[in-house]
């Protein structure tokens, strides 16, 4: 496809810049709450993620410890009972294989270190979290300096990146989803809690 009209390529003509959010609005403090306010928008989304994944496993593994502590007993004592009787040496082996291959399935699938996993992640990020929302809500209306400002919210990003990295890194769509549902239903708003209290207008 011929980019050029007239005579014109399309390097020549003058080029619409991308909007920058940061510069669009005046204030170096105003683009240092829009930087927050990204962070603060990712942060709610993956700490309710991280916390779904906890709570849906923590409950199949509610569900599923009686099987799981009652099979491999049940398999050792048929194996000690089949070789008591005199059974077939191949059935015997069989139940023994049994035992241990559930055993070994249990510690390495291991779905209650993997809930805790997710739900010690979100409370990292929930603490990120709240450390940010402090930052924007809170020290950008200080007397602080700018460079100072900029300091703390280089080492609350810094923090995110670290968080970010460590495992587990991964949470499945279906979990995104209900957070941003739990989101969009006000679950994470305190201004719609029946506790809370607007500040008195004397407070300034």
């Amino acid at each position: 496809m011929n980019d050029s009209v007239a005579g014109e390529s399309a390097l020549d003509r003058p080029q619409s810049p991308t909007p920058d959010p940061t510069t669009s609005v005046k204030g170096y403090r105003r683009a240092m709450w829009l930087q927050a306010n990204e962070l603060l928008i990712d942060l709610a989304y993956n700490n309710r993620s991280h916390f779904n994944v906890g709570q849906r496993t923590r409950a199949r593994v509610k569900w599923l410890g009686v099987p799981r502590a009652v099979l491999p007993v049940f398999a050792s004592a048929g194996t000690a009972f089949l070789a008591l009787f005199g059974v077939g040496k191949d059935i015997v082996v069989a139940f023994g294989f049994a035992a241990a291959m559930v055993v070994a399935l249990d510690h390495y699938f291991d779905p209650l270190r993997h809930a805790n996993a997710h739900t010690d992640k979100g409370d990292r990020l929930l603490t990120l979290y709240k450390d940010v929302r402090y930052f924007r809500n809170v020290r950008l209306r200080s007397g602080a300096s700018d460079d100072m400002l900029e300091r703390e919210l280089a080492a609350l990003r810094q923090r995110d990146d670290q968080l970010r990295k460590t495992e587990p890194r991964q949470v499945p769509e279906w979990a995104f989803n209900k957070a941003r549902a739990q989101i969009n239903d006000n679950q994470a708003d305190y201004a719609h809690d029946p506790l809370w209290v607007d500040p008195p207008e004397d407070l300034g």
